[in-house]
């Protein structure tokens, strides 16, 4: 199967933390979902962007809040947030 990687779009969760442009205290912020189901019960993966050295990485939604980088702030290693399962549950967020 092939993938359009110009027509994915990421997309914000439901929550004020999974919502695209979130910052959280240690300085993460969140990208969006591509409908990449996480590693925790009922979760999706986001994009992760550490605003202190711009390491790129996934993470559960529920563990948005008080992430902290993989690479520079000793946090747990990311989870993939790519390749997304294309099926219609997969999209059950709101619009961002």
């Amino acid at each position: 199967m092939r993938i359009k990687w110009d027509s994915m779009q990421f997309r914000s969760g439901n929550r004020k933390t999974t919502q695209i442009g979130y910052v959280n205290a240690n300085r993460q912020a969140c990208h969006g979902t591509l409908g990449v189901f996480g590693t925790d019960h009922r979760q999706y993966s986001y994009r992760m962007e550490c605003m202190r050295c711009g390491f790129i990485y996934g993470a559960n939604g529920s563990e948005i809040k008080g992430r902290r980088c993989p690479n520079c702030q000793k946090g747990a290693p990311g989870i993939r947030y790519w390749l997304p399962d294309t099926s219609a549950k997969a999209f059950k967020l709101s619009r961002g």
